[in-house]
C-alpha cells in the first residue's frame, strides 16, 4: 500500500537532503518536501551568520519538493510567517499526506502551519 509523507521544513539544508533522497526511493512511500523558502539555493544573506551564502551542492535534487515562497528566511517569522503558514497548510492539505514530518519547532511559520492538523500518522 502506497503511503504519502509530507515533510515541512523552513528551507533547504544540505544535511537533510540525503535523508529525503533515501525516503524518496522507498517503493511504498510517496514523498513531498514543503520548504518555507528557498534560502541557501540562491545567494542570500543568512540572518544568523551575517554573511551571504549559497549551498555548494543541490539540496533539493532527488525528491519532489515545493517552495512555498521565494522570500527571505526572516519572512518565516512574525506576521509574515503567519500569512505563509496559511499557504503551507493549504498546500499540505491539498497533497493529502498520511503523515507529516516536521523538521523544526520554530519559527512562526512552522507552528501555525501545523496547528490543528489531525493526527493521521499510520506509516
Amino acid at each position: 500500500m502506497l503511503r504519502k509523507l509530507a515533510i515541512l521544513i523552513t528551507h533547504p539544508v544540505q544535511y537533510f537532503a540525503p535523508v529525503f533522497r533515501e525516503l524518496a526511493q522507498q517503493p511504498n512511500l510517496q514523498l513531498k518536501v514543503f520548504f518555507g523558502c528557498n534560502h541557501g539555493v540562491i545567494p542570500r544573506k543568512d540572518p544568523n551568520f551575517g554573511v551571504v551564502f549559497q549551498w555548494d551542492c543541490q539540496p533539493t535534487a532527488g525528491f519532489e519538493h515545493e517552495f512555498l515562497s521565494h522570500n527571505s528566511l526572516e519572512d518565516l517569522k512574525g506576521l509574515r510567517g503567519i500569512r505563509l503558514a496559511a499557504k503551507a497548510f493549504t498546500a499540505i492539505n491539498h497533497y493529502q499526506p498520511d503523515a507529516i514530518l516536521i523538521c523544526a519547532y520554530s519559527p512562526t511559520f512552522i507552528i501555525v502551519s501545523t496547528f490543528g492538523k489531525p493526527n493521521r500518522c499510520s506509516l
